[in-house]
């Protein structure tokens, strides 16, 4: 910014030309252009500032070890995959699943003795799901984090149903410009597929962007209803635009339609969703949210808190509910600029995770340290499916006692090593390369 200042007033034709005007001021002394003199020495310390700058970004984000990881190679990947396609796994029922990935969703918007970072509890109805239900949490009472490549949505999409860091060649949304969306993945969509599931994704946002659509077409042959869809079968009007397409109340209407539809046909179902209202910056807030706080953004996560839970409501209601299993996520932690800039320093925010109606009663749900890979063998494992060693791609089944990858060689040096070059991974994975 101060190189942008310095540059524009003493490179500007009219501050250049402003001696010649003012007879007061005597610019040159000597023959010598002071003015000019001036113009330069702020030139220079302007480029100090900007080169300065630069080494701060890469000091603060750690570009330097990112440059050097990309160019080590490393067969940590390799060594700890678990191929799902070939991994036995045994549907003892097959239950329907609804899951639900709310956008930003942390347990940070809790109080403080719920495991949030707030006096307040901006988000009641989630945290007494998180009581009464099945959900997974660390040492300091948080949820899941995101490893080295997962914190932004398609990312977390395929981290959390197909165990894999989004490790990918280029700039992670434009992925989806690839005619083959990670053809060595083997996902939660796949393996449903096999076992004859329906399956549905429902947003309220354009698939198409950064590939969304063509990863749960290749992995699952998913049913896209997205924004066009909508569009196009007359769930909205034409030219309806609000925030990323429709808003989330709108989204859970249409679910309830939809889940009345799958619970008709002989076969299970796999209802995924995924919301917008809590996306950056400052959310969505519907004309029938409540004000309650003066911050945009707490009302919008109120709002969304609320939605959640009535829309769950009426799925317990449901006659269908009782061979069903809902499992709610965020996604990946808000990238509000700087909205938690006055929480407390050492506070860790995470992900929230909540299992409700599962089969399966873990073994211990305290003191786990884990990520988003950990939630697709997870999944499985609250509908009641018998996974042989409970692992999958990257990812750990929670409702059992073997140990996740962070837990079993650390989180550093996991996230280390997912940031270092993985052949295998780029072989088997991203060119689906045997």
């Amino acid at each position: 910014i101060l190189f942008a200042i310095c540059f524009v007033i003493f490179n500007h034709k009219y501050t250049y030309r402003l001696y010649i005007n003012l007879n007061i001021f005597n610019y040159k002394i000597n023959d010598v252009d002071v003015f000019s003199i001036i113009r330069k020495i702020s030139s220079l310390i302007g480029i100090a500032l900007l080169f300065l700058s630069i080494l701060f970004f890469c000091y603060r984000f750690d570009v330097f070890e990112y440059i050097k990881n990309l160019n080590t190679e490393s067969d940590f990947i390799e060594n700890n995959y678990v191929d799902p396609s070939t991994t036995k796994i045994n549907f003892k029922n097959k239950r329907n699943l609804i899951y639900i990935m709310l956008e930003s969703m942390e347990y940070t918007y809790a109080d403080k003795k719920n495991g949030g970072a707030y006096e307040e509890n901006y988000i009641p109805y989630l945290t007494n799901y998180a009581k009464e239900e099945i959900s997974f949490r660390n040492s300091y009472n948080g949820g899941f984090v995101n490893s080295r490549a997962t914190g932004w949505t398609i990312a977390a999409m395929v981290a959390q149903s197909a165990g894999i860091d989004f490790l990918v060649p280029g700039s992670g949304n434009d992925y989806g410009e690839y005619s083959k969306f990670l053809p060595g993945a083997y996902s939660l969509g796949d393996i449903l597929e096999k076992e004859g599931y329906n399956q549905v994704l429902l947003l309220g946002s354009d698939s198409s962007f950064a590939g969304r659509k063509e990863y749960y077409e290749q992995h699952g042959n998913y049913i896209i209803k997205d924004y066009n869809y909508a569009k196009e079968n007359d769930w909205i009007d034409d030219d309806y635009y609000v925030w990323w397409g429709y808003e989330d109340s709108k989204l859970y209407e249409f679910a309830k339609k939809e889940l009345i539809d799958l619970s008709k046909k002989s076969e299970p179902f796999n209802l995924t969703l995924l919301t917008t209202n809590t996306h950056h910056i400052g959310g969505y807030l519907e004309d029938s949210c409540e004000m309650k706080y003066d911050e945009k953004l707490l009302n919008v996560v109120a709002c969304a808190d609320k939605q959640i839970y009535e829309f769950v409501e009426w799925i317990k209601e449901q006659d269908f509910y009782e061979n069903t299993t809902i499992v709610i996520t965020g996604d990946h932690l808000s990238m509000e600029p700087t909205f938690f800039d006055n929480i407390d320093d050492d506070y860790e925010r995470s992900n929230y995770n909540v299992f409700i109606n599962s089969v399966n009663n873990p073994k211990n749900i305290n003191n786990r340290v884990f990520n988003s890979l950990d939630i697709y063998p997870t999944i499985l494992g609250s509908m009641g499916v018998i996974i042989d060693g409970n692992r999958l791609a990257l990812g750990t089944n929670m409702f059992s006692n073997t140990k996740t990858l962070y837990e079993q060689y650390g989180r550093s040096v996991v996230d280390t090593e997912f940031s270092k070059y993985s052949l295998y991974f780029r072989n088997h994975i991203v060119n689906g390369i045997n």
